[in-house]
């Protein structure tokens, strides 16, 4: 398998199973919390360095806040064998989230703050021209600023 890059979003999920939504000014109770990684760039990502052949064969270029769920993303994806060498802190942002309750059927409703995710920008597209030429595979998501994932293609 080619280098793959990953120019995208990370969030940390924030999951809570529930029999039902609330409604306008209601409480409704959930039955379990919890939270993992994700966003679709940080997922992409993961999924890529599970079937990679070589440790570190898969970069991700992104950001997270200078926060616990930033330092908890980073050191998930290093973990799983993503390069983590392009990803950036930002000082004094939130890292990204993702609010996610889950029915019993399966249905998710997802509700996203970006965070840091939104301030990916052109830098970040020349961190990946750098090493596109080396690379196989570029993989992007719309969980970063549009602008940014255009400059990387161009």
């Amino acid at each position: 398998m080619k280098d793959v890059i990953v120019l995208g979003g990370l969030n940390m999920d924030l999951i809570v199973e529930t029999p039902r939504l609330a409604g306008p000014g209601e409480t409704a109770e959930g039955t379990r919390f919890y939270t993992t990684p994700g966003g679709k760039g940080g997922n992409q990502a993961v999924a890529a360095a599970r079937i990679a052949e070589s440790p570190g064969s898969v970069k991700m270029v992104g950001r997270v806040g200078d926060d616990a769920f930033g330092e908890q993303m980073g050191k998930f994806l290093k973990e799983e064998g993503v390069d983590i060498s392009l990803l950036r802190e930002t000082v004094g942002i939130a890292s990204g989230i993702a609010a996610i309750f889950i029915l019993p059927d399966g249905e998710n409703h997802v509700n996203p703050v970006y965070g840091a995710n939104g301030l990916c920008d052109r830098q970040q597209s020349s961190d990946v021209t750098g090493v596109l030429s080396t690379t196989g595979v570029l993989l992007c998501q719309q969980e970063i600023p549009l602008p940014a994932t255009k400059a990387a293609i161009d």
